[in-house]
């Protein structure tokens, strides 16, 4: 068994994105009972929203939700959520959560297997996301000869934090394992406000 540190693929940060908190059910559902109680309504900045709860919450779901699909197809043994990380400005990047993966060897014979039964896919996903562009310097091999190198074709990722997660977001990506579902998987997350019932009039 071999244990990995990683990105979780698929998750695209919270900023900006379908992640992000919606405050505006939890406003609405306050000045329900506002108005019931005849008081006045309120606005966002009345509310203390948990944003570091609401956070967590969503990343652990996420991680559980691409465990099981990666297990399903015997793509790894388990994966367990380590942190959220996020960038002091969101100008380059957005949230990541960081996580374990523990691979057995047949984990990583299937991955190899579905990266070389899908060459001509890999290699041009390789092209778009790892070609330095103007306004993007790659600091990683566009080619699948680079990363058959750095990773020792696809059977070691240790002191290479990057290159699972990207196999695996690869991955992924042939098998609908994507954004919507990943949504659809979250269960009871939402923002709360911590002074919910003292605005409420309780």
């Amino acid at each position: 068994m071999k244990t990995q540190e990683t990105y979780l693929p698929v998750f695209t940060g919270f900023y900006g994105t379908h992640f992000e908190a919606d405050e505006t059910p939890e406003i609405d559902d306050i000045n329900q009972h506002r108005r019931d109680k005849n008081l006045p309504e309120i606005e966002y900045k009345d509310c203390k929203f948990d944003y570091k709860e609401y956070h967590n919450n969503v990343a652990k779901q996420c991680t559980n939700y691409i465990e099981k699909e990666l297990k399903d197809l015997n793509l790894i043994d388990k994966i367990e959520f380590q942190a959220l990380y996020s960038p002091k400005e969101y100008n380059f990047s957005n949230d990541a959560i960081n996580i374990n993966v523990h691979l057995t060897d047949d984990n990583i014979k299937e991955i190899r297997k579905i990266l070389f039964d899908n060459l001509a896919e890999y290699k041009q996903y390789l092209i778009n996301n790892y070609t330095s562009c103007s306004g993007f310097i790659s600091f990683n091999p566009n080619t699948l000869e680079g990363w058959q190198e750095i990773t020792k074709d696809f059977t070691d990722y240790s002191g290479k934090e990057h290159y699972l997660g990207s196999v695996l977001e690869f991955i992924c990506s042939l098998n609908e394992i994507n954004v919507e579902n990943m949504l659809d998987s979250l269960t009871d997350v939402y923002i709360s406000a911590t002074n919910y019932n003292e605005l409420i009039g309780e």
